[in-house]
């Protein structure tokens, strides 16, 4: 497991209570400055050698359990889902009047979203890598990887072919995680170095 600590002024991860010594090796990343997240994320991403990222903040919980071993078999066998994302509502059917298709997976399903979402989840490693810019903000991110755009073409179909992002879950499902708000920038405000 490589967790990295982003320079943030708490250095104890509350995860770790969670862990059984002997169930991980953990490999930590120390960015010595706060970046923020994205370029923070951005440099410990460019390290990791597995085919796929688990995106988890410490200040996310799990509400429901989520069957891991079946999404990333079904990512092996689908070579064009890059990311599914687990959704802290419950999964609309819409988006700015856009339909989200639903794509029926056997034991689950997934909802396809409009734009690369910055939540827990599974992201497969090389994508990712191929497209995080080294020096990301939100927008230089999102850019990246790609958003509809119906003015350039991009609708539902192009981001299933070219981007390939996902809710877990079918329309209304979920919420399957909870944001916290501990030392977090959307519950608390800022001291200057990112905490909450």
């Amino acid at each position: 497991m490589v967790t990295i600590n982003n320079g943030m002024i708490y250095k104890e991860a509350r995860y770790n209570d969670e862990i059984e010594p002997g169930d991980f090796v953990i490999y930590t990343i120390e960015n010595n400055i706060y970046y923020g997240f994205y370029k923070g994320t951005g440099n410990g991403t460019i390290q990791i050698l597995s085919p796929y990222i688990i995106n988890w903040e410490d200040d996310w919980r799990l509400l429901k359990v989520i069957p891991l071993d079946e999404i990333l078999g079904y990512m092996e066998k689908n070579p064009k889902i890059n990311q599914v994302v687990f959704n802290h509502n419950a999964n609309e059917t819409s988006k700015h009047e856009v339909i989200r298709p639903v794509l029926d997976c056997g034991t689950f399903k997934l909802t396809q979203i409009q734009e690369w979402a910055i939540g827990p989840g599974i992201w497969r490693t090389d994508f990712t890598k191929a497209k995080w810019p080294n020096h990301a903000d939100a927008h230089y991110c999102l850019t990246a990887f790609g958003s509809i755009n119906l003015r350039e073409g991009r609708d539902m179909k192009w981001m299933a072919e070219n981007v390939g992002n996902y809710f877990y879950g079918g329309h209304l499902e979920g919420p399957f995680v909870e944001h916290l708000g501990i030392n977090s920038v959307w519950n608390a405000p800022i001291d200057g170095r990112g905490n909450g």
